[in-house]
């Protein structure tokens, strides 16, 4: 199982899709058997593969297909944050970035929406016991839900969330500038051409 799967992320990660769906679809088999007799241990592993599966479906724009993986993936890491939050909400936290992405994409912007910010709000009670792990996320899904709203046009909330994804950006490069004052550039760049573009 494991050489199956770090080969099929090997080739995920070269965009390499030709044999990945056929080399996850084994594993999903793999761990599914598995955790049918051991879910305690096996389900995060289907969990895992489920969310790496949306991805590359995602990727190759099979969105219909990237949903349906994305959402068994959510089901599973929400019913294993039931009785262990500090390790598989950020697992949560993340597929719901994934179908806020989603969604997005599809131009269904009420579902990104609603994914984006039950991500931020599973983020930020993450922070409560580690915010270094945290914060950069938690600037990347408010700079996600900034587009979502330039997009939309309401472009204060845009405004809004832009500023607050800068606020936290520059928190961070105060401790490690040389990886987070591009993201503070970049913030404050998109604030500006928002601006610009509305004679703000």
């Amino acid at each position: 199982r494991e050489n199956l799967f770090e080969y099929a992320c090997f080739l995920q990660k070269h965009n390499i899709f030709d044999d990945v769906i056929q080399l996850y679809q084994e594993v999903l088999a793999i761990d599914k058997s598995l955790a049918d007799k051991n879910p305690s241990v096996y389900l995060p592993n289907v969990a895992i593969t489920l969310i790496n599966l949306g991805i590359l479906y995602f990727d190759k724009n099979e969105f219909s297909e990237a949903f349906v993986k994305y959402q068994d993936a959510l089901k599973i890491s929400r019913s294993l944050a039931k009785n262990n939050p500090s390790v598989y909400l950020p697992s949560v936290a993340g597929t719901l970035n994934n179908l806020g992405n989603l969604h997005s994409k599809k131009n269904d912007f009420s579902e990104a929406l609603v994914n984006y910010q039950k991500a931020l709000k599973t983020y930020q009670s993450l922070t409560k016991t580690n915010s270094s792990a945290f914060l950069p996320i938690i600037a990347m899904t408010l700079a996600n839900l900034a587009n979502l709203y330039s997009v939309r046009n309401d472009i204060s909330t845009a405004l809004e969330k832009y500023g607050e994804a800068m606020k936290v950006y520059q928190l961070l490069a105060e401790d490690n500038p040389n990886t987070y004052l591009p993201d503070v550039a970049a913030t404050l760049h998109n604030l500006v051409v928002l601006q610009k573009a509305k004679n703000l």
